[in-house]
């Protein structure tokens, strides 16, 4: 029943994203009060456990110790905040991901096959993501435009915007790309055609940040495969040096990534740079101003104008500050930003350890997948910031899981 629930409830939020501009359309009635619900389903389940005298699931190390500490920053920088209202409705989305996270653990422990099916599953999420991403993009603005603009008309869709577009699919493409490694015959070949379908959906996102998460995918990838003993590193370093020239050339193709790369003085940077500026100067002051515990879960919007008026440039307010770490810190202060590095950490070198057990050599570990998906995103998430979307925070605790 617990499994049930948990699955009713990510397919009715995935449902929800593969609406046009889902990212927006969850703070729209009645989907608050859905979303709500489906949030509460992990915690519930954690109690639920808890009720039945079950030990609390948690991996071994200091991964769970971890959590449990950020968990704990969660709710003080909560009460503490100055928007206490508004963080406690946001701070409910990262405690059922960690709530999730524990879940998926416990998972794995009393079932073998729980790993190909959660691998199997964020594949398939992929698929649907890309078919639905590409086909709005085609009937609402590259057929009504043209297809002489092809690569100017950014695909923001289903999400709302193009980041959103090229952060979801680069979290999800190793998970794609596992399938087809996994499977032969016609069944890779549908697989290789899936994958290379959403690489040009990542494609069409016109996204900078994404092409150095493709790199960094490329090379964590290769790096882990050695580890696993499936690739010589003389073909694993070949095969990364492939993605990431195919990754440089179509930076150089992008007529919006091209004119970034001109080192030209005459270039004048766009409005999206100086907004960018803008916003972590804001963040640097929201971080000074309340540098233990933040101003509060996604509290941005709320705390933004308050610094606006000392920064040259920029928006007049802001949903978020575009960059993760920033971002943390703005809202859990040094904190929380503090918990998460560790966090990286540990699950890095738990991806590095799980790849070099003997007892699974040769075998393309899921720890292997799941530590590119993080690392390639986590790339990402230095120059923008989405987990405030339930589909990005929810398949990264499920990954780090994985690991």
């Amino acid at each position: 029943m617990l499994r049930i629930a948990c699955l009713a409830a990510g397919v009715i939020g995935f449902a929800v994203t593969l609406l046009p501009r889902g990212a927006t359309l969850i703070y729209l009635w009645p989907w608050p009060l859905i979303l709500t619900i489906g949030l509460a389903v992990p915690p519930a389940m954690f109690l639920v456990r808890l009720v039945r005298g079950e030990a609390a699931p948690r991996p071994g190390g200091p991964a769970g110790w971890l959590m449990a500490a950020f968990a704990v920053v969660l709710l003080l920088s909560t009460m503490l905040s100055p928007y206490r209202g508004a963080a406690a409705a946001i701070a409910l989305m990262p405690l059922a991901a960690i709530a999730l996270f524990f879940e998926v653990i416990a998972w794995r422990r009393i079932d073998d096959q729980t790993d190909s099916l959660l691998e199997r599953a964020l594949a398939w999420m992929l698929v649907v993501f890309t078919i639905d991403s590409l086909v709005l993009w085609l009937a609402t603005i590259v057929i009504p435009n043209g297809f002489v603009h092809l690569w100017e008309a950014r695909n923001p869709h289903p999400l709302g915007h193009s980041n959103y577009t090229a952060g979801a699919i680069l979290l999800l493409l190793p998970f794609g790309i596992a399938r087809a490694w996994r499977m032969s015959g016609r069944q890779r070949g549908a697989w290789s055609f899936a994958v290379l379908l959403a690489l040009f959906c990542l494609f069409t996102a016109g996204s900078r940040a994404a092409i150095l998460g493709l790199g960094a995918a490329a090379i964590v990838g290769g790096a882990l495969l050695v580890r696993a003993r499936l690739l010589p590193a003389r073909r694993a370093l070949l095969v990364a040096g492939i993605c990431c020239a195919g990754a440089a050339i179509f930076a150089v193709a992008n007529p919006r990534i091209r004119d970034m790369l001109r080192p030209s003085p005459d270039v004048v940077p766009d409005d999206s740079t100086l907004q960018r500026r803008a916003m972590l100067d804001v963040g640097e002051r929201l971080i000074a101003a309340r540098p233990v515990l933040g101003w509060g879960p996604g509290t941005t919007p709320l705390a933004y104008p308050r610094f606006r008026a000392d920064v040259a440039g920029g928006v007049d307010t802001a949903l978020q500050l575009h960059d993760t770490p920033v971002q943390i810190a703005a809202d859990l202060g040094v904190t929380g930003l503090a918990l998460s590095l560790a966090l990286a950490i540990v699950t890095g070198v738990a991806t590095w350890r799980s790849c070099g057990d003997p007892n699974q050599a040769h075998r393309l570990p899921v720890a292997a997948v799941a530590g590119t998906a993080l690392a390639a995103y986590g790339v990402f998430a230095i120059y923008d910031f989405e987990l405030d979307v339930p589909l990005f925070i929810f398949v990264v605790a499920i990954a780090a899981a994985l690991v």
